[in-house]
């Protein structure tokens, strides 16, 4: 069987290419040292190629099922795209989602997703991310492949916290004894649980002109994950001279942007005046797209973070 990456341009519909994405991008790790849970990245097939052709086409069923959750918050819309496949592809039954652990009365956990792929049963974890490798020439034994190195853009997330709490957790509840009376109300008597977690994002390498040697990626990381760079404001104005950027919002931060008429990109003076305001003044992190005009749409070429001088709340080296 011919296995497919799809190719997200290719889809007229955000939701659908945020769903080809969530569901079949590479994932950001390879594997999660200390943990027997694999790492879950389907692969395309000419039936779910054929199954996304239909859902551009026709897409009102994935987008009754995405209103039916409306949520602003990008971990729950990533999980409400992977309900929608779980519930509607023929391989996948999907048993249960966010289902609780109790113990007297205490919340001890919740199961992203409980499932059933052929005759094996399933526990989901889900997460979707995007760290800035955060090494700036530290003194010490830290190196800049180090988990802890690799923050969120407002600094308040850590790749090292994260996948711990995934490893210790999160994964850890389906082995927990207290969660056997609630794995029995879907699953048979004897199911054998295996772990999967499904992480995807990007990691944001520093794009700074005076590190000729390329920045390490996070160990353990897939290495094919799906990247961008991050730049201090005041190195990455000057590239604005020429170009065309556009600040994609956060709900639309999964699949490549695409711009159909009338949305348009600014122009690099443009945007360089937006950046000083956003960045600058605000003092806050802000994703870019550079974007490229292709036949009656504009694609995303690159994405970058760009982050205030003093990224991540301490001088700069």
């Amino acid at each position: 069987m011919t296995l497919y990456q799809p190719d997200w341009r290719h889809y007229q519909h955000q939701a659908v290419r945020d769903l080809a994405w969530a569901v079949f991008s590479t994932p950001l790790m390879a594997q999660l040292p200390g943990s027997d849970a694999q790492l879950v990245a389907p692969r395309a097939d000419a039936a779910d190629l054929h199954w996304l052709e239909q859902l551009d086409r026709y897409p009102e069923p994935l987008l009754s099922a995405l209103s039916a959750g409306h949520s602003t918050r990008l971990g729950l819309y990533f999980e409400r795209l992977w309900q929608f496949y779980l519930q509607q592809h023929a391989r996948w039954a999907l048993l249960a989602h966010n289902l609780p652990v109790t113990r007297a009365g205490r919340t001890l956990g919740a199961f992203d997703f409980l499932c059933r792929h052929d005759e094996q049963w399933w526990h989901l974890e889900l997460t979707v991310k995007f760290y800035l490798g955060s090494y700036l020439g530290n003194k010490g034994a830290a190196r800049p492949q180090d988990w802890h190195q690799w923050l969120g853009p407002d600094t308040s997330d850590r790749l090292d916290i994260k996948l711990e709490r995934l490893r210790d957790h999160q994964l850890a509840l389906s082995q927990n004894p207290h969660s056997a009376a609630v794995l029995k109300t879907v699953a048979a008597e004897g199911a054998r649980w295996q772990r999967g977690l499904v992480m995807k994002g990007y990691y944001f390498y520093p794009g700074r002109s005076d590190r000729p040697l390329p920045h390490p990626a996070p160990e353990a990381a897939h290495p094919l994950h799906e990247r961008g760079t991050w730049w201090y404001l005041d190195e990455f104005l000057p590239q604005l001279s020429t170009g065309y950027w556009y600040r994609p919002s956060k709900m639309t931060w999964l699949s490549p942007v695409q711009l159909r008429e009338p949305q348009r990109p600014l122009s690099g003076p443009a945007m360089h005046q937006a950046l000083q305001e956003l960045v600058g003044e605000a003092q806050r992190p802000v994703l870019l797209a550079r974007m490229a005009p292709q036949g009656s749409a504009w694609h995303e070429q690159e994405r970058v973070f760009v982050v205030p001088n003093h990224w991540p709340g301490v001088a700069r080296p």
